[in-house]
């Protein structure tokens, strides 16, 4: 097994890192709850060696699914580390 840091998992994982840092959305802190289906668009999936981010992602969007928040979210997050092109 790996042993990550916190500063480590945070430039990698979008959500992880949304939660660290108390994020704000609106009027309350970014949290899963109540959307947990959230967590793998957001954070990707570990593979065993490594967190894999799919390039592209497919979302049927509805209303008060809050893709629209993780996916501003993972842009500034994809920004801040450097991760985007």
């Amino acid at each position: 097994m790996t042993d990550l840091t916190p500063d480590q998992i945070s430039m990698y994982n979008a959500g992880f890192w949304a939660r660290r840092n108390c994020i704000r959305l609106q009027a309350s802190k970014f949290s899963f709850a109540d959307h947990e289906y959230q967590i793998e668009p957001m954070c990707g999936v570990w593979n065993g060696t490594d967190i894999v981010k799919p390039r592209r992602k497919c979302i049927m969007k509805a209303t008060q699914g809050g893709f629209t928040e993780i996916e501003v979210l993972d842009s500034l997050h994809g920004m801040i580390n450097h991760l985007l092109p």
